[in-house]
């Protein structure tokens, strides 16, 4: 009978145990967590907002045109992302050019392993957001990215093309 209550202490023990180191690496898992999130903003247009605890790594950002549609446009990587920081998205204008807009982006977790950081994935479409574990969006070469001041740039200089060929003088026939 002693022994029966040993062998049943012992049990709860290593149970209770091994509960609680799970419900710590999950507290600590969500300490740590960025989530990214789109919000759209009265004079800047989209942005790309970090309301989780901690960093963003490795961001790439895309978008549909309609939400049926299966192909995401436009890869391009965006710089990481403290807690409470964000960048604009420019280059996605409002209403024209995304039906849906999608982020994969990593946590910093792997710092304390060989591994790499946890990856996750953003969407907002038809107004709701989402943060799903996991990459949901293709999986893109560097080479296919395009850096997000490289877009910010052709968009700045699409906007001032049309004012320069306003001021060039007309030829004469």
């Amino acid at each position: 009978m002693e022994l029966a209550l040993s062998i049943a202490a012992f049990v709860v023990s290593a149970v209770t145990l091994g509960s609680t180191y799970r419900i710590w690496q999950l507290s600590d898992r969500r300490s740590r967590i960025p989530v990214l999130v789109f919000i759209l903003v009265d004079g800047k247009g989209w942005v790309l907002r970090n309301v989780g605890n901690g960093p963003a790594l490795n961001i790439v950002v895309a978008r549909k045109a309609q939400h049926d549609d299966q192909e995401w446009l436009d890869p391009t990587s965006v710089p990481p992302l403290a807690r409470d920081a964000e960048v604009p998205l420019g280059w996605i204008r409002k209403g024209v050019d995304a039906a849906a807009l999608g982020a994969t982006y990593q946590d910093f977790a792997g710092a304390d392993t060989a591994r790499p950081g946890r990856t996750y994935t953003a969407i907002c479409a038809h107004s709701l957001s989402s943060v799903l574990p996991g990459r949901r969006l293709p999986a893109w070469t560097v080479a296919q990215l395009e850096p997000s001041w490289q877009r910010d740039r052709q968009l700045r200089m699409r906007i001032a093309a049309p004012a320069e060929v306003d001021r060039q003088p007309a030829e004469e026939g």
